[in-house]
Formats: C-alpha cells, sequence, structure tokens
C-alpha cells in the first residue's frame, strides 16, 4: 500500500463542493441533511443526523483520526437505538434510509460539473493502485466521454455511508 498526499487544493474543493454553493441548493447533501433531521420522528435518529450535520466539514475534510473518531462516536449512537430486536431493526432500518443521501451525493460527484471524481484523480496524481502499487491507473478524456480508475473507501460505506465521500488528509 502506498500512501497518498491529500493537498490542500483537493480538500478546499471537497469542501466547496459540500459547503459552498451546493450548501443552498435543496437536491445537494447539507440541505438534504437539514431537512433529515428536522423531519426526523425518531429522538435518537434525529440526534444521530444532527450529530453528522455539525461534523459535516470534519466527514468531508477531516484527517484520519478524526474521522475515526466520529466512526466511534456514530456506533455509540447505534448503541442507544431500543434494545428490542424488531424496534431496533427497524429504527435502524429508516435511520440507513436516510443515510442513503450521503451514497447519493458521492453518485452526484462521479460526474458533477466542476469538481468530480474524475478531477479528484486528476489532481491526486496517481498513477498506480495505492492497494497493490502495480495496476496501473489511467486518466482518459475526449469528446465522446471520460474514463478513470475506481476509488475505494477508506470507511465502508455501507456501514459508514457518511464516510464514503472523503478526502483524508
Amino acid at each position: 500500500m502506498i500512501d497518498l498526499t491529500i493537498n490542500q487544493v483537493i480538500l478546499e474543493k471537497h469542501k466547496e463542493f459540500i459547503l459552498g454553493e451546493n450548501r443552498k441548493k435543496e437536491r445537494r447533501l447539507y440541505r438534504k441533511l437539514e431537512k433529515a433531521v428536522s423531519e426526523s420522528r425518531s429522538k435518537i435518529e434525529r440526534e444521530i443526523l444532527l450529530f453528522l450535520l455539525k461534523n459535516i466539514e470534519i466527514i468531508v475534510i477531516g484527517n484520519i483520526y478524526q474521522l475515526d473518531k466520529t466512526r466511534k462516536k456514530f456506533d455509540d449512537y447505534l448503541k442507544m437505538l431500543p434494545s428490542n430486536d424488531q424496534e431496533m431493526i427497524k429504527e435502524k432500518q429508516e435511520l440507513y434510509k436516510k443515510l442513503d443521501i450521503f451514497i447519493k451525493e458521492y453518485t452526484y460527484f462521479y460526474r458533477s460539473p466542476g469538481w468530480n471524481a474524475y478531477e479528484f484523480q486528476k489532481v491526486l496524481g496517481i498513477t498506480v493502485c495505492p492497494y497493490c502499487n502495480s495496476n496501473f491507473i489511467y486518466l482518459y478524456k475526449s469528446k465522446s466521454g471520460q474514463t478513470r480508475a475506481t476509488l475505494d473507501h477508506f470507511f465502508d460505506k455501507g456501514t459508514y455511508p457518511f464516510l464514503g465521500y472523503i478526502a483524508i488528509e
């Protein structure tokens, strides 16, 4: 595995992507998260969503230690869900439905105008896979389309969907 250098340009572009103009747009992450907090009927779910909203900058551009602390706090919140199995399963499913907004934002990042996954890899400047250090990574752009390597996630986005879109410093 090789270390990735996430420079200030990447951190600022990631932050701007979520907390800049997109912050005001109804169909983007920040406003959807605000709406999820206000519409939540479960006290614990609301606390979790509010925690994520308050920590959105760390989630977007935090270092690995901040992100791990956020992940652990999320795990602590999950433990506060009802202990009754059926009720807990239902509440957890409802929470994860709401957290899907993070996955949708990551999907939007694939091809969003301006800053997107292609530009991220371009600025990152890697030419080999960070995990195996042997597969070459190519960026290709033409009038008919573009291609890039697949981005992987440091944290499992199925368990921690709010960490699916991050730039780790």
